[in-house]
């Protein structure tokens, strides 16, 4: 069973490094909107493996989509003032705590997938809708005004 948990860790690292080189092609914030996307829909569809290869195959794919935290370090970075740059980080990743400790509320695996899966999906199109462009494709008048 440790072998398809694992397969979240590599799947992780090779999207960072996909959406990475994505990102610098098509921006950051069409390369966040489809790793969350990618993120969401795979999360909800982990409830429907039957099989340890279809659950490590679901869980890669879905921690392929994870590489959108990295996308939005860099938009926060971006966008937040200097003094108040780490705090937006941390609570970003305070994200991750948060989602383990409701997982281990909802005290089931299904349950978890399918509300993180749901609300990930609502957040991307929050996203879609309101997530500015990165800095760098020609935007440097709006950086570093929020807070």
């Amino acid at each position: 069973m440790t072998p398809v948990f694992n397969l979240s860790i590599v799947g992780w690292m090779a999207g960072s490094i996909v959406f990475a080189m994505l990102a610098d092609r098509i921006g950051r914030r069409p390369a966040t909107i489809l790793a969350a996307a990618l993120f969401g829909g795979f999360t909800l569809a982990i409830p429907l493996a039957t099989n340890l290869i279809q659950l490590g195959a679901l869980r890669f794919c879905a921690a392929f989509g994870l590489a959108a935290d990295a996308m939005a370090i860099a938009l926060i970075s971006d966008y937040v003032k200097v003094k108040r740059r780490a705090l937006f980080v941390t609570l970003l990743f305070l994200g991750y705590t948060a989602g383990f400790i409701g997982r281990r509320f909802a005290r089931g695996g299904d349950r978890a997938s399918i509300s993180g899966g749901a609300r990930c999906s609502m957040s991307e199109a929050r996203a879609a809708l309101g997530l500015p462009r990165s800095c760098s494709f020609g935007f440097r008048s709006r950086c570093a005004i929020w807070c």
